[in-house]
């Protein structure tokens, strides 16, 4: 059966080449990191979506809040999750 998602993604991805640009590679996920990334993303995402919040309509001074946000997103697990993108993008292109 074929998946529309994937077709799209390659038609997506011949265009962006045919552009002269360098396409995303397939990311391939561990079980282990797909776990991992499902915790750590849906509490960071939820978190952005408040935080964005918040300043738009003034509850917070983005400036003021930068650092404390910072921190929040590292206590989180963003570096955990940034570690997690790379070593699997790097995987990808070799």
């Amino acid at each position: 059966e074929v998946d529309a998602d994937e077709v799209y993604l390659n038609n997506e991805r011949q265009r962006i080449a045919a552009m002269g640009k360098v396409p995303l590679p397939m990311m391939a996920y561990s079980e282990e990191d797909k776990a991992e990334i499902a915790v750590y993303k849906t509490n960071i995402d939820e978190y952005i979506d408040q935080y964005m919040a918040q300043v738009c309509i003034g509850e917070l001074d983005l400036e003021s809040s930068w650092d404390s946000y910072l921190e929040t997103m590292e206590t989180m697990g963003a570096s955990k999750l940034a570690a997690i993108y790379q070593k699997t993008y790097e995987a990808a292109v070799r």
